[in-house]
């Protein structure tokens, strides 16, 4: 379930917390925290996860808009190592005629005319391995983690429950250089926290994720 808090005009939204039924009480999950223009339009969202009994920084996304409303443009900022640095993070907003779109970036800005589109101003050039958060997050039933290989190597993705239970394989297998998109399909497993590591030679970086029914 989720759980939303309003301000005093009771039209701008301050926060929400999504929460999962364990099978004996309501667990905390995630919770954003809004900051609204005057205009009503989010242009801050503050999220955090609930880990070992405390909230934590997660993921910080800053909106701006054009003169009638629009999302101008959009970027995103991840907790790592005690700071905020940029990062890829998943941004969703709904274009003018009511599609919600969303891309796994950490910049992005659209150009509204009869047409929507998107430039996402990312770098054609792959330097460094990259694990990027998977989008949606949270989910349900399945979720795209897309990863950057800078140069051929054999990659390892895998998913684990917070008990370190390996779940699912999701690459396995010798990779060129490139940009890739996993799936990661959930089937029956309960809603909560997983955690998706990948590996690739030296390379190693782990993230975590929410499944919500």
């Amino acid at each position: 379930k989720t759980l939303y808090y309003y301000s005093e005009n009771q039209i701008d939204l301050d926060s929400l917390i999504a929460k999962s039924w364990s099978g004996l009480a309501w667990i905390n999950l995630i919770k954003r925290e809004v900051v609204n223009d005057a205009n009503h339009n989010q242009i801050e969202q503050l999220e955090k996860i609930w880990d070992f009994g405390g909230w934590v920084n997660s993921i910080k996304r800053f909106f701006s808009y054009n003169e009638a409303n629009y999302i101008k443009s959009a970027n995103c900022e991840i907790w790592y190592n005690n700071q905020w640095i940029n990062g890829d993070g998943d941004i969703v907003f709904k274009n003018p005629d009511g599609f919600i779109v969303g891309f796994i970036t950490n910049n992005i800005s659209a150009y509204y005319s009869n047409i929507v589109s998107i430039d996402e101003n990312e770098n054609i050039g792959i330097s460094d391995y990259s694990l990027s958060q998977n989008y949606p997050n949270p989910f349900n039933p399945s979720a795209l983690i897309e990863y950057k290989i800078p140069k051929s190597n054999f990659v390892e993705i895998k998913v684990y429950d917070v008990l370190g239970k390996e779940i699912a394989t999701l690459v396995d297998e010798y990779k060129s250089k490139g940009i890739y998109k996993a799936q990661f399909n959930t089937n029956n497993l309960p809603s909560g926290v997983y955690i998706y590591r990948m590996k690739a030679g030296s390379f190693s970086e782990t993230k975590k994720m929410i499944l919500m029914r």
